[in-house]
């Protein structure tokens, strides 16, 4: 199942990455990025995905095996976010402002298992665009420290 996980993952950085180079260098493409992310964590294998993750809560092998499979990936994540936002990338707290967002993210995409309707995440994901820019601006504009 992990190595399932891993190759699914693989799949969703390389799309991420290949739907990026569409955008990149554009003055603001965040919403791209959001929306690129956005579809991808509901996407059918990405979903099953999160499924191994929540029965990892309860099953100390599999939550063994992916522990270093999302730590490699978020790695890569992570990358992607700092060719995406190169005038940010430097800023003290890139990742937690990056891993924040994923992570907000995820767990619209859990819940979205539950209500599949676009127009129900909405607001949340309006919320999601605000909080990301006034956090990529603020971290353009200072050291990134608080």
């Amino acid at each position: 199942m992990a190595a399932t996980a891993e190759l699914v993952l693989e799949d969703v950085i390389g799309e991420f990455l290949r739907t990026a180079q569409d955008f990149a260098g554009q003055p603001e493409p965040i919403d791209q990025a959001l929306g690129a992310v956005w579809s991808l964590f509901r996407s059918d294998r990405l979903q099953a995905t999160l499924e191994l993750y929540v029965a990892a809560r309860t099953d100390e092998s599999l939550r063994g095996a992916l522990r270093p499979i999302f730590t490699t990936h978020r790695s890569a994540f992570l990358s992607a976010a700092r060719a995406l936002l190169p005038s940010t990338a430097d800023a003290a707290h890139f990742e937690s402002t990056v891993t924040g967002i994923l992570a907000t993210l995820l767990g619209g995409a859990l819940l979205w298992s539950v209500v599949p309707e676009p127009d129900f995440f909405q607001s949340e994901l309006a919320f999601v665009d605000r909080v990301a820019r006034a956090e990529l601006a603020r971290l353009g504009s200072e050291d990134g420290t608080e």
